[in-house]
């Protein structure tokens, strides 16, 4: 049998490398979107050595957007009743390249580190190239992913080919992957005399995961559940589901309630988890609108944002009947929205970049989004500067 590699191989830390150098080629006055989340919560966690221990938590989310360039990070870290503690977070760059007709190429790189109640630790990196072919209400994507773990002294690759898709429609988001992953495990041996030693074995499996994610004014529901088939030296099924329940008070602050299992995850180290959690969560950066649900004498807030294929979403916290954007994209001609549930979508794509822009709810007058950064055009006029991805 092979044993344990220990070496670190080349192309995650060359993509990591690249994905940096497109950080540095990016347009320095492009304007950046900025987001930031912090949860405190008791949780009731199974991992590892913890069973069914109640826990005090932390966790926060970072993410700033660029034209063509996004960084993400996020982390959790637990306190039990019993005094051990855990922690584990990563940290992600997101690169789309140049539109082609085959559709946009993404290029990313992450990096993780876990740290378990029994002082166990686990890193991983990896790199990944996707393509995208999408519109506004519905898409499809195929990749792949390359890279390694270190857990318990211990480094293995991880490859995995990937494809999923997305539809919206109604105010609902709905998404499927499917993905094979192989990887290498270490384990005990126990040779006729019984002296054990340690080993490395391959172990290949596939997840098919589903994912469903409703959006309100004040309200947010998300849930998903992945199925795992076992092909080589793994368990022959398994499945897991969560989901997530959020309820916003304000702007600022809001009340999460989640519960679920996740299964084991042999590409960054991490055991499987089960979990029940109710966190206070307090956004520090990116509003979610001034007003939600403001009353007609103040306006309703609106928040507009864009995806990745240049689908514009403007979401209005209050009554609307007709929804209007206009900016150079629209020769600064007002463009009429599509109502889709609780969402109005525009009936076109973007191109990638920043846009200057205004929006209009009934026939009122025009203004910025409420969510975005605002500058004054060559005109002395106020826009919202937003940032197609």
């Amino acid at each position: 049998m092979n044993s344990p590699s220990r070496s670190s191989p080349r192309p995650p830390l060359a993509a990591c490398l690249l994905v940096a150098l497109g950080a540095l080629l990016a347009p320095r006055h492009a304007a950046a979107q900025h987001r930031a989340t912090l949860d405190f919560g008791l949780a009731r966690i199974s991992q590892a050595d913890i069973v069914d221990e109640a826990a005090l938590t932390f966790a926060y989310y970072l993410e700033s957007r660029y034209s063509r360039l996004t960084f993400a990070s996020s982390g959790i870290g637990s306190l039990a009743t019993g005094g051990q503690s855990a922690a584990q977070g990563g940290v992600g760059a997101f690169w789309l390249l140049p539109r082609s007709p085959l559709g946009i190429p993404e290029l990313s790189a992450s990096l993780s580190a876990a740290r378990f109640q029994d002082g166990e630790g686990a890193t991983a990196r990896s790199v990944a190239l996707r393509q995208i072919w999408g519109g506004v209400r519905h898409g499809v994507w195929l990749g792949g992913r390359t890279g390694d773990v270190l857990s318990q002294g211990n480094r293995f690759g991880t490859h995995s080919i990937e494809a999923g898709s997305w539809i919206v429609g109604r105010g609902v988001e709905l998404s499927a992957t499917l993905s094979t992953t192989w990887t290498r495990t270490a384990t005990w041996h126990f040779d006729p005399i019984g002296q054990q030693s340690v080993i490395t074995v391959p172990v290949r499996y596939a997840d098919a995961a589903v994912r469903a994610r409703l959006e309100r004014p004040r309200f947010e529901l998300e849930v998903s559940g992945t199925a795992r088939r076992g092909i080589l030296n793994a368990e022959a099924f398994d499945f897991a589901a969560h989901g997530a329940a959020t309820w916003h008070f304000n702007r600022r602050l809001a009340l999460t309630i989640a519960a679920g299992d996740h299964l084991r995850d042999p590409t960054r180290g991490v055991p499987a988890t089960g979990f029940a959690m109710v966190a206070l969560r307090i956004t520090a950066l990116g509003e979610r609108g001034k007003a939600l649900a403001a009353g007609k004498g103040a306006g309703a807030a609106v928040t507009v944002s864009a995806e990745a294929g240049g689908a514009l979403r403007v979401h209005v916290y209050g009554d609307a009947k007709v929804v209007e954007v206009m900016g150079a994209f629209s020769g600064w001609q007002p463009l009429r929205l599509e109502r889709d549930g609780d969402v109005w979508l525009l009936p076109r794509r973007l191109q990638s970049g920043l846009h200057r822009i205004l929006v209009r709810v009934d026939g009122g007058e025009w203004r910025t989004p409420d969510n975005l950064p605002r500058a004054e055009d060559e005109f002395g006029t106020m826009v919202g500067l937003l940032v197609v991805p």
